[in-house]
Protein backbone atom coordinates (compact mmCIF):
# COMPACT_ATOMS: atom_id res chain seq x y z
CA UNK A 1 0.00 0.00 0.00
CA UNK A 2 1.24 3.91 -0.34
CA UNK A 3 -0.42 6.44 1.33
CA UNK A 4 -0.09 9.81 -0.96
CA UNK A 5 0.08 13.73 1.20
CA UNK A 6 -0.19 16.44 -0.66
CA UNK A 7 1.69 19.14 -0.27
CA UNK A 8 2.25 22.84 -1.78
CA UNK A 9 3.94 22.82 -5.36
CA UNK A 10 5.27 25.56 -7.86
CA UNK A 11 4.00 25.86 -11.52
CA UNK A 12 6.03 23.30 -13.43
CA UNK A 13 5.46 23.67 -17.45
CA UNK A 14 1.42 23.84 -16.25
CA UNK A 15 -0.07 23.03 -13.20
CA UNK A 16 2.22 20.90 -10.45
CA UNK A 17 1.12 19.02 -7.34
CA UNK A 18 3.70 17.67 -5.19
CA UNK A 19 2.81 14.51 -3.35
CA UNK A 20 5.37 13.13 -0.88
CA UNK A 21 5.17 9.45 -1.42
CA UNK A 22 5.14 7.23 1.40
CA UNK A 23 5.42 3.34 0.28
CA UNK A 24 5.08 0.50 2.97
CA UNK A 25 7.55 -2.16 2.90
CA UNK A 26 7.45 -5.25 5.45
CA UNK A 27 5.55 -3.98 7.50
CA UNK A 28 7.11 0.02 7.76
CA UNK A 29 7.23 2.89 5.94
CA UNK A 30 9.65 3.52 3.28
CA UNK A 31 10.05 6.92 2.53
CA UNK A 32 11.16 7.27 -0.89
CA UNK A 33 10.40 11.64 0.12
CA UNK A 34 10.15 11.85 -3.77
CA UNK A 35 7.58 15.32 -3.70
CA UNK A 36 6.60 13.59 -7.36
CA UNK A 37 5.16 16.04 -10.07
CA UNK A 38 2.62 14.90 -11.98
CA UNK A 39 0.29 16.69 -14.24
CA UNK A 40 -1.36 14.84 -17.61
CA UNK A 41 -1.01 18.79 -19.21
CA UNK A 42 2.72 18.39 -18.50
CA UNK A 43 2.92 15.34 -21.67
CA UNK A 44 2.36 18.49 -24.03
CA UNK A 45 5.88 18.98 -23.28
CA UNK A 46 6.72 16.34 -25.60
CA UNK A 47 7.36 17.24 -29.24
CA UNK A 48 6.92 13.87 -31.01
CA UNK A 49 7.51 13.73 -35.34
CA UNK A 50 9.60 12.51 -37.89
CA UNK A 51 13.12 14.22 -38.66
CA UNK A 52 16.19 14.30 -40.43
CA UNK A 53 19.62 15.22 -38.69
CA UNK A 54 23.20 16.88 -39.87
CA UNK A 55 25.12 16.43 -36.69
CA UNK A 56 28.18 14.05 -36.38
CA UNK A 57 28.90 11.48 -34.22
CA UNK A 58 29.69 12.54 -30.38
CA UNK A 59 31.48 11.08 -27.98
CA UNK A 60 29.98 10.87 -24.02
CA UNK A 61 30.74 14.20 -22.47
CA UNK A 62 30.80 16.46 -26.18
CA UNK A 63 28.90 19.56 -27.26
CA UNK A 64 27.56 20.23 -30.49
CA UNK A 65 25.70 21.86 -33.05
CA UNK A 66 22.57 20.29 -35.02
CA UNK A 67 21.32 21.87 -38.47
CA UNK A 68 17.42 21.18 -38.71
CA UNK A 69 15.84 21.55 -42.59
CA UNK A 70 12.38 21.26 -41.55
CA UNK A 71 11.63 22.30 -44.94
CA UNK A 72 12.98 18.58 -46.13
CA UNK A 73 11.31 16.54 -43.32
CA UNK A 74 9.26 17.76 -40.24
CA UNK A 75 11.27 17.13 -36.85
CA UNK A 76 11.63 13.92 -35.77
CA UNK A 77 12.67 13.45 -31.98
CA UNK A 78 10.76 14.21 -28.85
CA UNK A 79 11.67 16.94 -26.15
CA UNK A 80 10.53 17.02 -22.02
CA UNK A 81 11.36 20.31 -20.87
CA UNK A 82 11.16 19.71 -17.15
CA UNK A 83 12.91 21.69 -14.43
CA UNK A 84 15.56 23.67 -16.00
CA UNK A 85 16.46 21.32 -18.68
CA UNK A 86 15.46 20.25 -22.16
CA UNK A 87 15.97 16.91 -23.02
CA UNK A 88 15.33 14.58 -25.91
CA UNK A 89 13.17 12.16 -25.06
CA UNK A 90 12.26 9.82 -28.48
CA UNK A 91 14.17 9.74 -31.90
CA UNK A 92 13.08 8.54 -35.26
CA UNK A 93 15.67 4.78 -34.64
CA UNK A 94 16.42 5.30 -38.46
CA UNK A 95 18.51 9.01 -37.67
CA UNK A 96 19.57 8.05 -34.08
CA UNK A 97 23.16 6.95 -35.60
CA UNK A 98 23.79 10.25 -36.95
CA UNK A 99 22.77 12.41 -34.80
CA UNK A 100 20.85 12.91 -31.46
CA UNK A 101 20.35 10.47 -29.20
CA UNK A 102 17.85 9.95 -26.77
CA UNK A 103 19.03 11.79 -23.66
CA UNK A 104 20.63 14.02 -25.32
CA UNK A 105 20.42 18.32 -23.75
CA UNK A 106 19.41 20.55 -25.92
CA UNK A 107 21.01 23.64 -24.85
CA UNK A 108 20.32 26.40 -27.45
CA UNK A 109 17.70 26.41 -30.22
CA UNK A 110 18.95 29.40 -32.63
CA UNK A 111 19.51 31.98 -30.26
CA UNK A 112 16.80 30.91 -27.37
CA UNK A 113 18.19 28.91 -23.93
CA UNK A 114 15.42 28.65 -22.23
CA UNK A 115 13.68 25.32 -22.08
CA UNK A 116 10.31 26.95 -22.58
CA UNK A 117 11.09 28.94 -25.05
CA UNK A 118 13.55 26.39 -26.96
CA UNK A 119 10.34 24.05 -26.56
CA UNK A 120 8.43 26.56 -28.21
CA UNK A 121 10.71 27.05 -30.72
CA UNK A 122 11.08 23.36 -31.86
CA UNK A 123 7.28 23.35 -31.94
CA UNK A 124 6.67 26.39 -34.71
CA UNK A 125 9.18 24.62 -36.38
CA UNK A 126 10.96 27.39 -38.26
CA UNK A 127 12.55 26.08 -41.96
CA UNK A 128 15.57 26.34 -40.46
CA UNK A 129 16.93 25.33 -36.72
CA UNK A 130 20.73 25.72 -35.77
CA UNK A 131 20.71 23.93 -32.21
CA UNK A 132 23.13 23.17 -29.82
CA UNK A 133 23.73 20.14 -28.24
CA UNK A 134 25.14 18.05 -25.20
CA UNK A 135 25.78 14.64 -25.08
CA UNK A 136 25.99 13.57 -21.21
CA UNK A 137 28.67 11.23 -20.14
CA UNK A 138 26.27 9.45 -17.30
CA UNK A 139 27.65 8.36 -13.73
CA UNK A 140 26.60 5.90 -10.88
CA UNK A 141 25.25 6.54 -7.81
CA UNK A 142 24.04 3.93 -4.88
CA UNK A 143 22.14 5.58 -2.53
CA UNK A 144 20.60 3.87 0.69
CA UNK A 145 17.82 5.61 2.18
CA UNK A 146 17.77 7.10 5.90
CA UNK A 147 16.03 5.05 8.86
CA UNK A 148 14.16 7.88 10.73
CA UNK A 149 11.66 6.30 13.15
CA UNK A 150 9.22 4.23 10.90
CA UNK A 151 10.10 5.60 7.76
CA UNK A 152 12.89 5.27 5.29
CA UNK A 153 14.02 8.56 3.69
CA UNK A 154 15.46 8.90 0.07
CA UNK A 155 15.59 12.93 0.31
CA UNK A 156 14.43 13.29 -3.22
CA UNK A 157 12.06 15.54 -4.93
CA UNK A 158 11.23 14.59 -8.69
CA UNK A 159 9.39 15.86 -11.18
CA UNK A 160 7.96 14.22 -14.06
CA UNK A 161 4.88 13.08 -15.92
CA UNK A 162 3.51 9.68 -16.90
CA UNK A 163 4.33 10.09 -20.38
CA UNK A 164 8.51 10.68 -18.72
CA UNK A 165 11.39 8.60 -19.62
CA UNK A 166 13.41 10.13 -16.81
CA UNK A 167 13.04 11.38 -13.13
CA UNK A 168 14.50 15.06 -12.65
CA UNK A 169 15.81 16.06 -9.33
CA UNK A 170 14.23 19.53 -7.98
CA UNK A 171 15.34 19.72 -4.41
CA UNK A 172 17.69 17.70 -2.46
CA UNK A 173 16.19 16.94 1.28
CA UNK A 174 17.02 15.13 4.44
CA UNK A 175 17.80 11.43 3.64
CA UNK A 176 20.14 9.35 1.95
CA UNK A 177 20.72 11.68 -1.05
CA UNK A 178 22.69 13.85 1.20
CA UNK A 179 24.20 10.58 3.12
CA UNK A 180 25.44 9.90 -0.79
CA UNK A 181 26.59 13.21 -1.45
CA UNK A 182 28.71 13.75 2.32
CA UNK A 183 30.83 10.54 0.65
CA UNK A 184 31.02 10.92 -2.73
CA UNK A 185 33.56 12.71 -5.38
CA UNK A 186 32.37 16.41 -6.34
CA UNK A 187 31.93 15.31 -9.63
CA UNK A 188 29.55 12.06 -9.09
CA UNK A 189 27.69 14.05 -5.84
CA UNK A 190 23.58 14.48 -6.53
CA UNK A 191 22.53 18.41 -7.55
CA UNK A 192 19.61 19.71 -8.43
CA UNK A 193 18.22 19.38 -12.43
CA UNK A 194 20.32 16.26 -12.75
CA UNK A 195 18.34 13.61 -14.91
CA UNK A 196 18.11 10.05 -13.26
CA UNK A 197 18.17 7.82 -16.65
CA UNK A 198 18.07 4.34 -14.64
CA UNK A 199 17.08 3.00 -11.41
CA UNK A 200 18.18 -0.48 -11.11
CA UNK A 201 18.17 -1.33 -14.21
CA UNK A 202 14.79 0.23 -15.42
CA UNK A 203 14.96 2.99 -18.12
CA UNK A 204 12.85 4.50 -20.32
CA UNK A 205 9.44 4.69 -18.37
CA UNK A 206 8.93 7.28 -15.40
CA UNK A 207 6.33 5.33 -13.53
CA UNK A 208 8.32 1.97 -13.46
CA UNK A 209 11.84 3.50 -12.42
CA UNK A 210 9.23 5.63 -9.50
CA UNK A 211 8.15 2.13 -8.58
CA UNK A 212 11.27 1.10 -7.80
CA UNK A 213 12.28 4.23 -6.36
CA UNK A 214 9.12 3.30 -3.64
CA UNK A 215 9.85 0.06 -3.01
CA UNK A 216 13.82 -1.01 -2.83
CA UNK A 217 15.67 0.54 0.27
CA UNK A 218 19.00 1.03 -1.61
CA UNK A 219 18.85 2.61 -4.72
CA UNK A 220 21.39 1.59 -8.15
CA UNK A 221 20.81 5.22 -10.01
CA UNK A 222 22.12 5.87 -13.09
CA UNK A 223 22.41 10.28 -13.57
CA UNK A 224 22.76 12.70 -16.44
CA UNK A 225 23.74 15.99 -15.87
CA UNK A 226 23.59 19.24 -18.21
CA UNK A 227 26.89 21.34 -18.01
Amino acid sequence: QASIQPERGSRLFGRRLDLLVKARCSGMFCCANPAVSEDAEDAKALVLAMAEYTAPDAAPGSTFEVTLNTEASPLGFGTDARGSTLMVAKVNSAETAAGMQVNDFILKVDEETDPTKMHDALKKQSPAMKLKVHRPAPFKASVTKRPENTNKLLGLRLAYVTSSTTLVITEILEGGAKDYNEKAPPNEQIEVDDRILDVGGLSGDAMKMIDSVKQNDTLELTIARAP
